[in-house]
């Protein structure tokens, strides 16, 4: 994941998890900028995050990224879970169905 789509997970109120040293933040996926650190949480963390709204994960027919979609009657823009990894799309729709 990069480091811009770890940002707004942190900026949106994803629940990550406080780690002590700098060096066990880089072990366990964390991007650490100065003072700043970012959870990169893994696939499954982010699919069990989103709850019943995940429904699926697609890679792009033109080899684009990948796509997740959701299930409910909650409308989200398509074009916001969409990224270059899975991590990425599913972390996006997080984002999407979390919007204040």
């Amino acid at each position: 994941m990069n480091l811009e789509t770890a940002k707004k997970l942190n900026e949106a109120g994803f629940p990550d998890q406080l780690y002590i040293t700098k060096r066990k933040l880089a072990e366990l996926g964390v991007h650490v900028v100065g003072e700043e650190e970012y959870y990169c949480p893994t696939l499954s963390e982010l699919i069990k995050a989103c709850g019943k709204p995940f429904m699926a994960l697609y890679r792009n027919d033109d080899d684009s990224g990948w796509t997740a979609f959701k299930m409910g009657d909650k409308l989200i823009d398509m074009d916001l879970c969409v990224g270059p990894s899975p991590e990425e799309a599913v972390a996006n729709l997080w984002i999407a169905l979390n919007k204040k």
